[in-house]
C-alpha cells in the first residue's frame, strides 16, 4: 500500500509537470482498454492536437509506453497511470467526446476488417481486430447504449463476416458463457414492447451479441452459458 501511493504521488507530480495540451492527451488517453496505435490516438485526441509529438513526450515523462509489442508499433499505459488518467477525465468537458470517438473509431476498424477493401488475407484482417479486442469490447459497450443499431452492425460484422469467435480464438470463451448489463424489468425471453430487439429470441444476431460481453454501468446483469443461449434462458444477478 505504501508503495502503492509513492507511486501515485509520482504521477501527479508528473502530471503537474505538463503542459496543458499534455494533460488533455493523457486524459483522452485513458478511453483505451490495453494498448493502442498511433491511428487510434489521433482518432480520440481533440482536432488540431498534435498527437504524435506530444505521445513522444508522455513516453519521455515514463507515463506511457512504447513498442513492448512484437511489432514495436503500439503504446500503452501502466494501470496505476491509466486509473489516474481516468479520474482526470471522468466528469471533464472532454469524457463523452473521447469516449464517442474511441467507439466511433473501433466500429470503423471491424467495419474495414470486415469489407476488406484493401484486399488483405483474412488472418492479417483477425489479427487487426484480436490486437484490439479489449477495445473493441469497449467500443460494443458505449454503442450499446448510444447507438443500438451500430452496435448491432457490429457485432454482426464480427460474427458473420470475419467469423471472428471461432477463427480468432474466442469459441471456447463464448461456449464457457458470458454476461451482458442490459435494463431489464421482466424475462428477456418472454418480452415486452420495451425489451431490446437483440434480446429476444427471434433475433438471429443475438447469440453473436451475447458472445460479445459488456459491462453498462448502472444495469441489470445478465449471465447466459452456452445452454442459456441455446435454449432461451437466463440467469439475473
Amino acid at each position: 500500500m505504501p508503495r502503492h501511493r509513492t507511486l501515485r504521488t509520482l504521477i501527479d507530480w508528473s502530471y503537474g509537470l505538463l503542459s496543458t495540451q499534455e494533460r488533455s492527451v493523457l486524459r483522452r488517453l485513458a478511453v483505451f482498454a490495453g494498448g493502442w496505435t498511433l491511428e487510434a490516438a489521433e482518432a480520440v485526441s481533440a482536432p488540431g492536437e498534435p498527437c504524435a509529438e506530444v505521445l513522444a513526450e508522455l513516453v519521455d515523462h515514463s507515463l506511457v509506453v512504447f513498442g513492448n509489442d512484437a511489432e514495436r508499433r503500439r503504446y500503452s499505459m501502466h494501470e496505476t497511470v491509466r486509473q489516474f488518467a481516468q479520474t482526470q477525465l471522468r466528469g471533464s468537458d472532454q469524457e463523452a467526446d473521447a469516449l464517442e470517438r474511441h467507439a466511433r473509431y473501433y466500429a470503423q476498424l471491424v467495419s474495414q476488417a470486415a469489407e476488406n477493401q484493401a484486399g488483405q488475407t483474412l488472418p492479417r484482417r483477425l489479427r487487426s481486430v484480436q490486437d484490439d479486442h479489449d477495445n473493441v469490447r469497449r467500443a460494443f459497450e458505449w454503442l450499446l447504449v448510444h447507438d443500438r443499431e451500430q452496435a448491432l452492425a457490429l457485432v454482426a460484422q464480427l460474427g458473420t463476416e470475419l467469423n471472428f469467435w471461432e477463427l480468432g480464438g474466442f469459441s471456447t470463451k463464448a461456449a464457457a458463457g458470458c454476461s451482458v448489463h442490459w435494463r431489464v424489468h421482466r424475462d428477456p425471453f418472454r418480452p415486452s414492447e420495451d425489451t431490446p430487439c437483440w434480446l429476444r429470441p427471434t433475433c438471429p444476431q443475438r447469440s453473436l451479441i451475447l458472445t460479445m460481453g459488456c459491462n453498462v454501468p448502472g444495469k441489470r446483469k445478465i449471465c447466459f452459458s452456452s445452454s442459456a443461449i441455446k435454449g432461451g434462458r437466463s440467469t439475473l444477478v
